[in-house]
């Protein structure tokens, strides 16, 4: 006969609509229930989290479960769960696997959005302007009312929890379907501009280009982590990597264009590691890190190259090549309470790749979405202290 236990939680939050949470997990041996608080506000406003496990030593394993049922005012009901088992192994590892779904509503600032900025548009400043998705000028380009985004996320991975040595590999997928974006820019027509105005957008008249918030794809990301840690004595090694993919499909119409797509697709550094050392010498403690960032493309750099003449399609525009930085810190403790640090970050100064039309565009000589941004080297100091210690 099966010597188990089934725990559960329910609760109930009201913010102008409707919520309900539901949780639970079985096992055997051990249950823990905690209850998240927030940092500030009344109450509990986190469900329980429930764990188990069950088996004989070197043979546990968990299973854990959640439910979330929502509803809004202005789109319905949604259920959400989410999955989750991890099975011991010999040799301390253990499987771990999780599968959920996710949704998120619209903003109000996205469903009602009117704002205009300026920005370079073929190589000249242009005033451009958001208007509302179900605006009648929107509506007429391919505009509507918003919808939720929906995704289903999936994970697998090995773990190892040794006494020296830390191991975890992990397997993911992450598929969202509906997904919010501005659309490309729209060149307004007079008789538009008026019908703008009509609906009580006066400022309709000062810029040419419009855009609007809609839901017209969907993307699939994917990706392996990487973690490793090994304590010798008082000293640490570690390395972490990060591979990530991301395709977009199911595209509705033409609102989004393929400007749009390369930048979701190749924006952000589908490589990314670094490795470290943490040695112990009396009583410094040191940090030797190395962060590898790899190839990404710069949208905005490849519109302005496209209107002054040097590409012909911006998505053609090469991706800026990836590069690696060097930190230094070293760590002194004064006394229990309090510790000064000194540390020498992108300790090389090591810069991005330059943006080749530079002087023939907007002058900037670095790309703006470098993910380790572009101000060099910078030498620091920290004086930490702890109360209550």
């Amino acid at each position: 006969m099966y010597d188990g236990a089934a725990v559960g939680g329910l609760r109930y939050l009201r913010e102008d609509g409707l919520g309900w949470d539901l949780s639970a997990s079985v096992g055997r041996s051990r249950i823990d229930q905690f209850l998240r608080r927030p940092v500030t506000g009344p109450g509990p406003t986190w469900p329980p989290a429930w764990t188990a496990s069950i088996g004989e030593p070197g043979e546990r394993w968990t299973i854990g479960s959640a439910l979330r049922f929502e509803r809004f005012a202005d789109f319905g009901a949604t259920v959400n769960g989410k999955l989750a088992g991890r099975i011991g192994l010999p040799a301390q590892l253990a499987l771990r696997a999780a599968v959920s779904t996710g949704f998120r509503a619209p903003t109000p600032g996205q469903q009602h959005a009117f704002n205009v900025t300026t920005a370079f548009l073929g190589g000249e400043l242009v005033n451009r302007g958001v208007v509302p998705p179900t605006s009648a000028v929107a509506v007429a380009r391919g505009g509507r009312q918003l919808e939720p985004e929906r995704s289903v996320h999936y994970s697998v991975g090995l773990v190892r929890s040794g006494t020296f040595i830390q191991l975890a590999v992990d397997a993911f997928r992450v598929d969202v379907s509906d997904r919010l974006a501005l659309s490309q820019e729209v060149r307004l027509t007079p008789a538009e501009v008026r019908v703008l105005i009509s609906e009580g957008l006066l400022e309709a008249h000062n810029f040419p280009v419009f855009r609007f918030f809609v839901n017209d794809f969907a993307t699939t990301t994917q990706g392996v982590d990487v973690s490793w840690d090994w304590q010798l004595g008082r000293h640490t090694v570690g390395a972490a990597a990060n591979f990530t993919s991301t395709r977009v499909h199911s595209l509705l119409g033409a609102v989004i264009d393929r400007r749009r797509v390369e930048t979701i697709e190749r924006g952000l550094p589908s490589v990314r590691w670094q490795v470290w050392a943490r040695p112990v010498v009396g009583p410094w403690r040191f940090l030797l890190r190395y962060n590898f960032y790899g190839s990404y493309w710069d949208y905005e750099d490849a519109n302005n190259a496209h209107g002054a003449g040097f590409v012909s399609q911006p998505w053609l525009y090469p991706a800026y090549a990836g590069r690696g930085l060097l930190d230094f810190e070293a760590q002194l403790p004064l006394g229990d309470v309090a510790d000064l640090s000194l540390g020498l970050s992108n300790a090389l100064a090591v810069y991005p790749e330059e943006n080749p039309y530079a002087q023939y565009t907007v002058g900037n000589r670095y790309g703006q979405f470098s993910p380790f941004g572009f101000d060099g080297s910078y030498l620091y100091a920290r004086l930490a202290y702890r109360w209550g210690s």
